[in-house]
Formats: C-alpha cells, structure tokens, sequence
C-alpha cells in the first residue's frame, strides 16, 4: 500500500511499523488474559501461556498484572518439569527447526485455533529458547532492572560452595550460546512493566523456579532484592529458599544432607555448629536473622517440610503428556 503525501510524492509505510494483526485486535482486561492463562496451566499447555504474553499489547490491548506474572512463573516451571529426556539432549536448534516446526499460520486466531487443536504437541520452547531461561531475564532486565537499576549492584549476601548441578563444558557452552542468543533478543525486545511492583509470592514463585532449573545460587541476591524493595517475605518462602540453598551450600547430596538431620530428631530447631561446609548455608541463615529477626526464620523442621513440599510439587509436574 502506498501513502501519497503532501507533497504528490509516493512514500511507503515503514517495514517496522508494519503489524500482521491490527486487523485483529480487540480489547481485554489482564484479569481475563490470567484466567485463560490459568485453564492452560490446569490443561498443562505452558506454551499457549507463553504465546498469550507475547500477544498481550500487541493483540489484546493490554499490558500483564502481576497475577500474569505470577502465571508465566509457574508456566516456566511446568515446561521445565514437562521437558523429556529427547528435548534434554537434542540440541536447541534441533528442537525449534526440525521436531517442532509446524506450518505457520496466517493470523493469531488462526494460530491459537491450531494450538488448541487435538492432538497438537506442546511446543517446550519460547523464541526457540528454554522458557525459563527467557522468563529470568524477563524478571531481572524488563522488570527488575529496568525499574530499580541499583538491584544490579546490591551485595550479595552467601555464596555457593560448589556449582549448581548442572554444570560441566557441555552446560558452559549452553549458557554461552544461551547468554548470545538473549543478548540478541534483547535487542528486539522493548518491552518494559513499570508499573509491576514484585510481591513476595511473586519472589518465592520465582525461587522456586530457580531450584527447578539447578539455579539455586541465584537464590541469596533474589532475597537481596528483596530486601532492598522492602518486600518482606513469608517464614515459608524463607524456608523454600533455604531448602534450595543447602544444595550449593553444602558439600553433602541434598538427600544425604537432610536424611542426617531426619535421623537425628532430637537436633531438629537446634543451632548446627558452623563448620567449613556449611558455613555459606549459616552466613545466610545470619543474614536472615539480621533482616526479618530470629522468630521469622525458619528452623530445621520448617525447612524440611519446604524440602518435601518442593520434592511433591517436582513428582506432580514430571509427567509430559
């Protein structure tokens, strides 16, 4: 289509201006968004969550609450509990371009219509992306970053002992390619959410994510974050974190590590003495004390009871289909 302007010359409309679903559009509420998001966690189709969130502002004239946040965290969790073995050792690009490319449609309804078709595979991936990892960065450099830049520099306050689990050359050079690949969509990326002040259910969501993906040494400067928001967090997100935490902080399988504490019920809410290996997991138990007080922090029931709640909660999610 050709615009005459008004000088009698022919111009064209710009090709980044171009939008393949003005025609479309029509206006939502988020708390509408979050219910169809909801009935597509309880079906366990992570990835018709993923897509609404794409299309909120484009397609339904609306920008995410934190409820729709809140939704995408848990929709990141599932599709990392859903991924297979196949999809774990297949390469990413394999993934997107080979098992699970599908003829595209010619509009979104027409798009979502086939997702929500019978016999349509979930797609396990995001911009051709492990959603987790997109979600992450959604949180810290649209959200979090973006609003409150000097969450960039906040002091951390425990470091792991070891690495997370997934580790080796093989996950290096993932995350290597994984960092590329975000810096390049962030680069097409402008969304930024002002207006989405984090809650500390937002938070523990969050961490719980974070286990979910063998992220657990991330979980003190989440709790930095929020301390430096001012968002006090629950006695049950603190015992989550911690649960999380004792995988890198100490030296001992998580298993090993809280069976000796099953096994010995008569030390249960005693202080552990602070040794060489779990002295990062008691820097962060001080901390806490020193943020939220000794009668907020859990003791080592609480944080058992977290650890099993976290080991149900990973059972459920596991099966794929």
């Amino acid at each position: 289509m050709t615009v005459i302007s008004a000088d009698g010359s022919r111009t064209f409309p710009r090709e980044d201006l171009y939008d393949p679903y003005r025609s479309e559009r029509f206006r939502l509420t988020p708390r509408v968004i979050n219910n169809l998001m909801v009935r597509a966690i309880a079906f366990r189709r992570p990835d018709v969550v993923f897509r609404l969130w794409d299309m909120m502002s484009h397609y339904y004239v609306t920008e995410p609450s934190l409820g729709t946040l809140t939704v995408l965290i848990i929709a990141a969790r599932m599709a990392a509990s859903m991924d297979s073995s196949l999809t774990l050792f297949i390469p990413r690009w394999l993934q997107g371009d080979v098992f699970f490319t599908r003829p595209q449609p010619g509009s979104f309804s027409e798009e979502m219509e086939q997702m929500l078709s019978n016999g349509y595979r979930p797609r396990l991936l995001w911009h051709n992306e492990y959603p987790w990892r997109l979600v992450r960065h959604i949180i810290r450099e649209e959200i979090l970053f973006s609003s409150w830049p000097h969450l960039r520099y906040v002091d951390i306050p425990a470091h792991p002992v070891h690495g997370d689990e997934a580790t080796g050359r093989m996950e290096a050079y993932r995350e290597l390619k994984a960092q590329e690949s975000l810096v390049h969509l962030s680069m097409e990326r402008t969304h930024k959410y002002p207006h989405l002040m984090p809650t500390q259910d937002t938070f523990r969501k969050y961490i719980l994510l974070l286990g979910r993906v063998n992220r657990c040494s991330e979980i003190p400067e989440v709790l930095a974050w929020m301390k430096a928001l001012d968002v006090v967090p629950s006695k049950g997100t603190l015992a989550i974190a911690l649960a999380h935490w004792s995988q890198v902080a100490s030296d001992a399988p998580i298993d090993e590590y809280w069976n000796e504490r099953r096994s010995a019920p008569h030390l249960v809410g005693r202080n552990f003495e602070r040794t060489t290996v779990d002295g990062e997991y008691h820097k962060l138990v001080a901390w806490m004390v020193n943020w939220v007080g000794k009668d907020d922090v859990p003791q080592e029931a609480e944080i058992l009871a977290a650890f099993t709640h976290i080991r149900k909660l990973d059972e459920k999610e596991r099966h794929i289909y």
